[in-house]
């Protein structure tokens, strides 16, 4: 088998299966990543911020931040300098399903670490963020 083919197969699956251990939220997993940004890291976030920081488009949060309020996973608090914007912040029903999900998907990369040896885990780990930032570059 050409070794392309073979390597879009695998990482397809991969990806794939990966991917499917998130088909059960109760939100799509690009919210869930603004989600586990305004959980995880301290601090306000103005949707251009959290744009900025997950590399998207400010019109696609705005999607994000509508479907998030509409589901109470965040509430919106008025800029006391600018009447204009304002600060996403998580609720506890947020917070509550970050912990969830990071406890399923810990203990699913836990098993995999046992499975493969800690070693090959974590050259797992290093050539796939370095594939990924090498995509980007393209």
């Amino acid at each position: 088998m050409d070794k392309y083919l073979h390597a879009n197969i695998v990482l397809s699956k991969f990806s794939r299966d990966y991917i499917d251990l998130k088909n059960d939220l109760p939100i799509r997993p690009s919210e869930m990543g603004v989600l586990n940004l305004l959980v995880k890291r301290e601090g306000k976030y103005t949707p251009l911020a959290i744009a900025d920081m997950l590399g998207v488009s400010k019109t696609m949060v705005a999607a994000h931040i509508a479907v998030l309020e509409k589901g109470e996973y965040i509430t919106k608090q008025p800029s006391e300098t600018d009447k204009r914007s304002f600060f996403v912040l998580p609720t506890e029903k947020a917070k509550r399903l970050v912990a969830e999900v990071d406890n399923r998907l810990d203990s699913q990369l836990k098993f995999l670490e046992q499975t493969m040896g800690a070693d090959m885990f974590d050259a797992l780990i290093t050539l796939a963020d370095w594939a990924q930032k090498t995509i980007e570059k393209m």
